[in-house]
């Protein structure tokens, strides 16, 4: 009777191969390099303790909870306006889709533990898209628990809650840069009925005068978070880009073009 090819003796060189990589990819990425199957993978892979990266303690959980730096309080603001965060068991994924050219711009927030993919536009006269993954459960759950799953309707006030008076403005920065926008005034998009109590907070601690639009058409519904007046936009640029060395460069380089008209 032929032995089953789950429990053929593998040489030193495919263990060496499923060391390489499964922890990178699983099944998926060793089977390429392996003429074996994806049970036969996986059953040895136990055997050798070895994991795959979004079973290992690879994203340290605590960068999220103890926030201390302007990278993570940035990428939480990023998040906050673009990401996804997908939560059913196996896929607890978090996930960022934004243009080509922004991605690219701030990869350096995002380590190697992040898959980064490619989406080519349906249309021509749409933008190509990154995307950044990270399948990572305590990351979702953490997320989850800090409303990034019904933030289309929530306020980011527990997520602030967690971060430093001196970091906070990056968190701003980041979501400003999701979802922000300069024109005569400068604005921040969201749902129709999104919750906008912790900017409205934000604009009274800087004493900026503000406006909060709903729009609804047979086509399509939103809001948007307003700052208007000069000195009040002035002044909320000047806070979210206090210290900054994470930023899009589009949007800095109009919030220099703007300080500078103002004079």
């Amino acid at each position: 009777m032929p032995c089953n090819i789950m429990y053929m003796r593998y040489t030193e060189k495919e263990k060496n191969l499923i060391k390489k990589y499964y922890p990178l990819g699983g099944c998926k990425e060793t089977i390429k390099y392996l003429n074996r199957s994806t049970d036969s993978i996986r059953h040895t892979a136990k055997k050798m303790g070895i994991k795959t990266i979004c079973r290992q303690n690879l994203c340290d959980i605590n960068d999220f909870k103890y926030i201390s730096t302007e990278k993570m309080a940035y990428l939480l603001g990023f998040l906050w306006g673009d990401g996804h965060i997908s939560y059913k068991p196996r896929y607890y994924f978090t996930t960022l889709s934004i243009k080509k050219e922004d991605g690219n711009n701030i990869k350096k927030i995002f380590d190697k533990r992040w898959k980064i993919s490619h989406k080519k536009p349906q249309k021509k006269e749409w933008s190509p898209q990154i995307i950044f993954k990270l399948n990572h459960k305590e990351l979702a759950t953490f997320l989850k628990d800090h409303d990034y799953t019904v933030k289309s309707l929530a306020s980011p006030s527990k997520i602030l809650n967690k971060i430093h008076n001196k970091l906070k403005n990056h968190f701003f920065r980041g979501w400003f840069d999701a979802d922000g926008h300069f024109s005569s005034s400068v604005t921040i998009c969201g749902t129709y009925y999104q919750n906008w109590e912790c900017l409205e907070k934000l604009s009274k601690k800087l004493k900026l005068k503000y406006k909060i639009y709903q729009w609804k058409s047979k086509n399509t519904k939103f809001s948007r978070f307003e700052i208007t007046g000069k000195e009040s936009y002035s002044k909320f640029l000047s806070y979210i880009y206090k210290d900054a060395n994470f930023k899009l460069d589009r949007k800095f380089l109009k919030y220099q073009k703007l300080i500078a008209k103002i004079g």
